[in-house]
């Protein structure tokens, strides 16, 4: 019986069946850790696959030369969910869309050589957070807490040196600023009569003093 046309079976055997075309091929293959179904150009290169990982299933689509463009599937990382790259020219990943150890979701954005400069991720609960990072350190973030809105500037050493937001203690905002070391250094702030009023600390931030506004 003559085969169908287009199509002829080039190769059969335990890892793989490769079927070619007029103006491209296919090949299935297995291996002991999974199998994956690949969609090869006129020049054998594949452009697209479907393959198995430790966290499940993954489609990859390629450029010339098998470069990855783009992933989507499931993550093999060992966390919960699926996972969305998206990579440069130099096969980095640039964006990412992935979830976290919590189920929660996480937006990346990388730079050329795939290290991630922003950062978005939502909190356990209903809380969220957006994080500026450089040389793998944040350097600025802003956070959904349960009291309100916060914001954090960190030094280069990645240690929160400024922080803004809803005092814990206090009704209303507060200013800190901190050391090297994380210690409280000044405080601008509400008092518990809803006034003014700046602490000051010393270096160790076990002496302070405090000045506030008329009762």
């Amino acid at each position: 019986m003559a085969r169908p046309d287009g199509w002829q079976i080039l190769k059969r055997n335990r890892a793989a069946v490769i079927a070619l075309g007029a103006a491209g091929s296919s090949k299935l293959g297995g291996s002991k850790v999974g199998g994956g179904i690949d969609l090869l150009n006129e020049k054998g290169d594949r452009i697209v696959s479907l393959e198995s990982n430790e966290g499940g299933g993954l489609l990859v689509c390629r450029a010339g030369g098998e470069r990855p463009v783009a992933s989507l599937g499931a993550s093999s990382s060992g966390t919960r969910g699926g996972l969305l790259q998206v990579y440069n020219a130099q096969q980095s990943p640039v964006f990412a869309a992935a979830v976290t150890s919590d189920g929660a979701g996480r937006l990346a954005i990388g730079t050329a050589g795939g290290v991630a400069t922003l950062t978005a991720e939502a909190g356990k609960e209903d809380g969220a957070s957006i994080s500026l990072v450089r040389g793998g350190k944040r350097a600025l973030a802003f956070v959904a807490a349960a009291n309100g809105g916060l914001m954090n500037i960190f030094s280069a050493a990645g240690a929160p040196s400024v922080v803004a937001g809803n005092a814990d203690d206090a009704s209303g905002g507060v200013v800190l600023l901190r050391s090297a070391e994380g210690k409280d250094l000044a405080r601008l702030g509400v008092d518990d009569k809803g006034g003014g009023n700046v602490v000051l600390f010393n270096k160790d931030a076990t002496e302070r003093k405090t000045l506030a506004g008329p009762r």
